[in-house]
């Protein structure tokens, strides 16, 4: 299957979960935890982003993005654009440019690793 289509369809689906308050008010977090969703949507977009798009194009687009995202909140009844999350947004693509090539070089090293271990 595609790598871009399970990306594309990542980003969809975390974008409308993150914008429409009746999917949130499922998520049991308090008012101080509301970043979370969002930082780990974001370094998870831009890991998953990086190797398809490259580090510029991806890092540019999940920042607009995450303006875009705060800034339809105002339009959206029931939601409220707040500092946090697009603080958190940008928190998590900064954490994922610079650790998320090393996180997926681990992980791949653990699982090559695995993978002789069983065999």
């Amino acid at each position: 299957m595609d790598k871009r289509i399970i990306v594309a369809a990542f980003l969809l689906i975390g974008t409308i979960g993150m914008l429409f308050p009746n999917l949130s008010k499922y998520m049991p977090l308090t008012e101080e935890q509301s970043w979370v969703p969002h930082f780990l949507f974001f370094f998870v977009a831009m890991v998953l982003l990086k190797d398809w798009m490259g580090a510029k194009k991806s890092l540019m687009g999940l920042i607009a993005l995450a303006a875009i995202a705060e800034l339809l909140q105002f339009y959206i009844p029931g939601r409220l654009p707040t500092r946090m999350d697009f603080l958190a947004g940008l928190f998590g693509i900064i954490v994922a440019y610079y650790f998320g090539g090393r996180i997926k070089t681990t992980l791949s090293y653990f699982n090559n690793h695995f993978k002789k271990v069983k065999n």
